[in-house]
């Protein structure tokens, strides 16, 4: 058994206890509203790399009408050993969590407001927030970014990065939108959450 989740709880929750985000409220608000969720998520082991399924084929299989978490909130606990797939000059991240969460059942947080500022659409046909969760130098930390999925309709599969946190802490970078209108098209870039 893994159990990341209760470890990535009590590594963030140190961290906030010691003060380490005290000068960046977003920051400290994101990370906290993310234990909160660790707490409330329903717990799943996956396979090596998360692959539950083949990613040729997952197209095919996504329908965006039955696109929906078995609950309300998930965290998905995996270990990422493939290191063949890590560009020169990364580091290998193998402690992975992808925390996922309703957006119609999690609205009105700093999160779900990050992601609607990213995908307006979202207040209409709902959707699913992925956040990144990985052990990293030690310690668990949130990436500084997410990805939204939208419930659109077949033909359109949105797909984006969404930042949180303050811009002005250092190790948050200011991370523009990529978003897919269609599967196959270019990306196309947003303005960040932080811009005015």
């Amino acid at each position: 058994m893994l159990n990341y989740t209760v470890h990535a709880m009590e590594s963030m929750t140190e961290i906030l206890r010691e003060g380490g985000f005290a000068s960046y409220p977003a920051t400290e608000r994101a990370i906290e509203e993310i234990v909160t969720l660790l707490d409330k998520a329903v717990k799943f082991e996956l396979p090596d790399n998360g692959a539950i399924i083949d990613r040729e084929k997952s197209l095919e299989v996504l329908d965006p009408e039955l696109l929906h978490l078995p609950f309300p909130v998930v965290a998905l606990e995996y270990a990422y050993t493939d290191e063949s797939n890590i560009p020169d000059g990364s580091i290998a991240v193998p402690k992975r969590i992808a925390l996922c969460f309703e957006y119609e059942s999690n609205a009105n947080n700093l999160l779900s407001n990050s992601a609607l500022r990213s995908h307006p659409s979202l207040a209409l046909v709902g959707g699913i927030v992925v956040i990144p969760v990985m052990f990293f130098q030690g310690m668990w930390v949130p990436a500084s970014w997410g990805c939204v999925i939208p419930r659109e309709d077949a033909a359109t599969v949105l797909v984006s990065r969404v930042a949180f946190g303050h811009r002005d802490h250092p190790s948050f970078s200011r991370v523009g939108m990529t978003v897919l209108s269609n599967p196959g098209s270019s990306p196309s870039t947003a303005t960040s959450p932080w811009s005015s």
